[in-house]
């Protein structure tokens, strides 16, 4: 019986090719090939990886996702040039693909283009308005740009729809506190809907001047998130609490803590942005500070 060429691909034999014609070999040598280069980038081999990926594109002409995959395997190498240019051209080849927005808009924090990544996240939310998660980071990148009170006008809807994470309620008294903007009521009103038994409650009771930074952060270190990112949230937290109570040479210790503590997430996922959101913070009291980091 003759094999056919949908049949080859789920099973990615390059034994079945001869099942297909000649565009249809074509077209599944490239396929193949990227999921080759795939394999390769998560192994580390980015040259290889980047090669078999290069080759895909070859055989087949407007590869978006091909030019998406080359993109992260450059961006896992360090070359984030080249990455950006592969994701433009992919965004190019396929406007409408809504998660390729996130993935540039992401990699555009990182290369020090907030405002780039802004318009990539705003794009991304007229494709795709119900994506878990979007109006949160987009929250999170305009507080990042210190556009406090657009960024807890954002943390408002994102708390609405993530009713049960305390997460958006904590960046909204944050950003309000931020702005100058009164908030008392908001935030003990969006506490009362939260399972606050475990983390992140002590740094609530920071917030509500109930516990010291040092007792927070004793909390973080003990817990399980703790354990596992060397108190790499619970420093930003602390130099949050400090800003806001007009302590900046405090924040500025606890900021640049963080960044340290921060820094090995960097290699291990690319969209965990807690070490920039201490870079942000520092560079906000430190200009100077700016040719140092990754950031802004």
């Amino acid at each position: 019986m003759r094999i056919g060429c949908g049949l080859a691909l789920a099973f990615l034999a390059w034994a079945n090719l001869a099942a297909c014609s000649p565009s249809q070999t074509s077209d599944m040598r490239a396929q193949l090939l990227n999921t080759q280069g795939q394999l390769h980038c998560q192994e580390g081999q980015y040259d290889q990886a980047i090669a078999d990926q290069t080759e895909a594109i070859r055989l087949k002409p407007g590869f978006a996702e091909a030019y998406l995959d080359r993109g992260g395997c450059y961006v896992g190498k360090g070359d984030l040039k080249s990455a950006l240019a592969d994701y433009d051209e992919a965004i190019r080849l396929a406007p409408r693909a809504a998660g390729y927005y996130q993935t540039r808009g992401n990699l555009r924090i990182w290369a020090g283009d907030p405002t780039g990544a802004l318009a990539d996240y705003d794009q991304l939310y007229r494709l795709a308005p119900q994506l878990p998660g979007l109006v949160d980071s987009r929250a999170r990148l305009l507080f990042g740009m210190g556009r406090f009170h657009e960024a807890a006008e954002q943390f408002v809807v994102s708390a609405r729809l993530l009713p049960t994470n305390p997460y958006p309620v904590l960046w909204l008294h944050m950003a309000r506190a931020r702005a100058h903007e009164p908030d008392d009521a908001e935030f003990q009103q969006g506490m009362k809907r939260l399972d606050l038994s475990g983390w992140p409650a002590p740094v609530f009771n920071m917030f509500l001047g109930k516990t010291a930074p040092d007792v927070m952060r004793e909390a973080y270190s003990t817990s399980p998130y703790g354990s596992a990112d060397g108190n790499c949230e619970a420093v930003f937290f602390a130099g949050e609490y400090e800003l806001i109570r007009n302590n900046p040479d405090r924040a500025k210790d606890y900021f640049s803590e963080g960044t340290g503590a921060c820094q090995w997430q960097v290699t291990q996922d690319r969209d965990d942005f807690r070490f920039l959101d201490d870079w942000a913070e520092l560079i906000r009291l430190n200009p100077a500070a700016r040719g140092n980091g990754p950031l802004w």
